[in-house]
């Protein structure tokens, strides 16, 4: 099950910016904008950490993260595609220093501001999760975070994008979902979007919201059963909050 998303942002977005749908100019726009809010990198080192410190949700994620890499033995080079403002990657890096991090965003802005910033990153770049070449990891010890980006892909785009990721052999995948879509939770995203359009607000198309079986889609499962096209297994699912974080191991090719 999936539906579409949107997101009603500031009115001022809707005046000089085509907003009608999120891409890498418009999340550029949020992210580096000079008034603090939700989408916003501080422009201080100092406001930065302390905004960090201040996210439970992300530090509480992280502890969980870092517990599957040390429990599973996942390795110690961390690449975060589609980063944002980097919070849940500033708690790894706290909570296990020793493992390189390397973020990425397709917004050249947004990841040139936060390099500003988050100054115990290892790396910063600049990577389309759909364009780009995945071919430069997938080396001993390298693992993929997907932190709450779920919604920017349809599911034949995320399928094509585990394609490419299976065949650089990248072997480990954290997946964690903007939400997992329950009927609670499909029914409070329409409720929304109609006080949107009752109230005039403008709306942004902002991708999809998925069900857990949905996800299992992008992974390369049918029908909830591992198959031929199966390129990643489940080898742990937890469940946090409205979402979940999926540890999910490359499945050896078959001959």
């Amino acid at each position: 099950m999936k539906i579409k998303h949107y997101f009603s942002f500031d009115k001022k977005h809707y005046k000089k910016n085509g907003f009608k749908k999120l891409s890498s100019a418009n999340w550029d726009i949020l992210r580096t904008e000079n008034a603090p809010g939700a989408f916003s990198i501080e422009k201080e080192i100092s406001a930065f950490e302390e905004n960090c410190k201040t996210s439970v949700s992300y530090k509480e994620t992280a502890e969980i993260i870092c517990n599957f890499i040390k429990k599973h033995e996942l390795g110690n080079r961390l690449v975060s595609l589609g980063c944002g403002k980097g919070i849940v990657e500033y708690h790894i890096k706290q909570i296990m220093p020793e493992v390189h991090i390397k973020c990425t965003d397709y917004a050249k802005k947004s990841i040139e501001q936060l390099a500003k910033v988050f100054i115990d990153c290892d790396e910063f770049d600049t990577f389309d999760m759909l364009s780009g070449d995945y071919g430069t990891w997938g080396g001993t010890g390298d693992i993929l975070l997907m932190y709450r980006i779920s919604t920017e892909f349809s599911t034949e785009q995320w399928q094509l994008i585990f394609d490419k990721i299976y065949n650089a052999n990248i072997q480990y995948v954290i997946f964690v979902p903007t939400e997992i879509m329950t009927l609670r939770i499909a029914l409070k995203e329409k409720a929304m979007l109609l006080h949107n359009i009752l109230s005039g607000n403008k709306i942004t198309f902002c991708g999809w919201m998925y069900s857990y079986k949905e996800y299992l889609k992008f992974f390369g499962y049918n029908n909830n059963t591992k198959d031929s096209s199966q390129k990643y297994q489940v080898i742990t699912f937890d469940k946090y909050r409205d979402t979940g974080i999926f540890v999910l191991q490359r499945t050896p090719l078959k001959r």
